[in-house]
């Protein structure tokens, strides 16, 4: 019983939970929820104003904005906190579940057919179909608009062009897929689209075997994706292993043993002071030198260089052998002894390894000599040192593309060698690679043994030496088709 002072006031609010509006209060803190977790209504089964069509989109965003950022999430963390207890080389990724547009792909699929700018096997794919067993990999191409003049009778001529197709059709080639029914003419990709290379089998027997460049090409790239992941984890992970070991080093995270700002402490102090006339009096060497001498205290980096010697050689080894297999598999060669990568010399590992870590050294030593100039503190600069090693996930892509194809193309020149290939051809991919002179090698045919014209065996040879190896090397997408067998 509750006790009050002074007049009180009784009033009746309403006589059942309708008259209170309680249900219209549920389905405001309902929606409000969903709206707070990103849900669509019909993910809870809510369809009083549905359709199929909103129903599809709803799976679409569901998927899309609430329940694949959080698998990424977990991904990168299970990757970087859990995987590593268990070995290296190990990644984590879930499948895709974001649902296909279903529609969208039927209109790609039969407006790309119809145009002429896709395969037919290609739009099957995107209907889920099978592919064809007959011209599968052929283009549509309509003769659909004829001119006449106006004297001319449309029945006469329409006669008069079929008798010619008639006439003429003895004389279409009969090596390929040719119909032609409504006006359409379906015609295979380019002759020059395959090459033709003899193999030998088990028992010494040659046979021709037509390698398809669209296969090859598919092999490269199966190969890279295959390895790719495990080269770009491994970087990452020791591009934060060696911030760490930086950042301790500057006296960031723990009490370093030697002080490694003692060679620039004339120049500049912890307060952001900087002697300017003493800096300016340098020449662009000069501070580029101390800035270099900073750098060489700051680490060991021979240990640097060995280990990520030591990360890379199983996965060099693994590529290697990657490689092999592929060109096993493309050729048809099993009958023949595997090469083995027998130290990473043959790969040359080791001067990469040096040009990786001399990159980071000359990265740091211009933060340095940058952040003088700018009069910058020796904290601030710290801060600018850290933050650069902890976003270089583009340059740990790019330098485990270039030692994945690397030890590839090396495994698979190793591979056709030891299988008795006799002659190799340069492959240019004109879509991605836009270098000219590459372009204008596409095609160049020598011996297995040779060099191309470039001075390569095959791209991105380690063992090329050239001043303009890393023009070369970095971001081709060239690949080998081998011959003679």
């Amino acid at each position: 019983m509750a006790t009050v002072n002074g007049e009180v006031r009784i009033e009746k609010v309403g006589e059942s939970m309708k008259d209170m509006d309680m249900v219209a209060g549920r389905i405001y803190l309902r929606d409000a929820m969903l709206e707070h977790f990103g849900v669509p209504r019909e993910i809870m089964g809510i369809t009083e104003n549905s359709n199929r069509s909103t129903a599809e989109a709803a799976q679409f965003i569901y998927s899309q904005n609430v329940l694949w950022p959080r698998l990424q999430r977990r991904e990168e963390a299970v990757n970087k906190q859990l995987l590593p207890d268990f070995g290296d080389n190990l990644v984590w990724h879930y499948d895709e579940i974001v649902p296909r547009n279903q529609e969208f792909d039927m209109k790609r699929a039969l407006e790309g057919w119809n145009s002429g700018l896709i395969m037919k096997d290609e739009g099957r794919e995107l209907l889920d179909h099978a592919p064809a067993k007959l011209g599968g990999n052929t283009y549509k191409a309509s003769f659909s608009d004829v001119f006449i003049s106006e004297e001319q009778d449309p029945v006469e001529f329409t006669n008069a062009l079929a008798e010619m197709q008639n006439e003429t059709s003895e004389f279409l080639p009969t090596d390929g897929y040719t119909d032609v029914e409504d006006e359409v003419i379906e015609i295979d990709e380019p002759e020059e689209e395959e090459d033709i290379v003899e193999i030998l089998d088990v028992y010494g027997r040659k046979s021709v075997r037509k390698i398809s460049l669209t296969a090859a090409q598919r092999s490269e790239d199966s190969a890279y994706r295959e390895m790719g992941a495990a080269f770009e984890l491994a970087t990452l992970k020791y591009f934060r292993e060696q911030s760490r070991r930086i950042m301790a080093a500057l006296g960031e995270t723990e009490k370093a043993d030697i002080d490694p700002w003692e060679s620039v402490r004339k120049y500049v102090g912890d307060d952001g002071s900087v002697d300017f006339a003493a800096w300016n009096i340098l020449s662009g060497e000069q501070q580029k030198e101390i800035g270099s001498v900073f750098v060489t205290g700051l680490l060991d980096w021979t240990q640097e260089a060995e280990a990520l010697s030591k990360i890379y050689e199983p996965l060099w080894r693994k590529a290697y052998d990657t490689g092999a297999t592929h060109a096993q598999r493309l050729y048809g060669v099993s009958a023949v002894q595997r090469p083995e990568l027998i130290s990473t010399a043959k790969l040359k590992g080791g001067a990469r390894i040096v040009g990786i870590e001399q990159t980071t050294k000359d990265i740091i030593g211009q933060i340095v000599a940058d952040g003088i100039a700018n009069g910058d503190s020796t904290k601030t600069i710290a801060a600018v040192i850290k933050q650069e090693m902890e976003t270089n996930k583009e340059r740990a892509r790019l330098i485990a593309k270039q030692e994945v194809s690397t030890s590839l193309t090396t495994g698979q020149y190793d591979m056709m060698r030891t299988a008795g290939a006799t002659t190799k051809t340069w492959r240019s991919r004109p879509q991605k690679n836009p270098r000219p002179d590459h372009a204008k090698m596409n095609g160049e045919t020598v011996d297995i043994g040779a060099k191309f014209s470039n001075g390569m065996r095959f791209p991105r040879d380690p063992e090329y030496s050239g001043t303009d190896s890393a023009e070369q090397s970095i971001n081709c997408n060239c690949y080998i088709v081998y011959g003679g067998l």
